[in-house]
């Protein structure tokens, strides 16, 4: 589809939990942190930029970066 993609659209596992503010977001699993959501600069409203996921020792294990029309 090609929408923009905000931060409640994230795929993450089941019961993984995303939080947002105004300036990113996070995913955490049972308090843990597992991703950082980033937001695009000067566009539209929690609009997904990347997203940076962890590994179990909060190191950098891969990086998605999104479109204007999404993934």
């Amino acid at each position: 589809d090609d929408t923009p993609a905000f931060f409640n659209d994230i795929d993450t596992p089941p019961f993984w939990e995303i939080k947002g503010d105004a300036t990113m977001a996070t995913i955490t699993d049972m308090g843990e942190l597992r991703g950082k959501i980033f937001y695009k600069e000067h566009y539209k409203t929690r609009v997904v930029s990347h997203v940076e996921w962890l590994d179990s020792k909060q190191r950098l294990r891969s990086v998605d970066y999104y479109t204007k029309e999404g993934f």
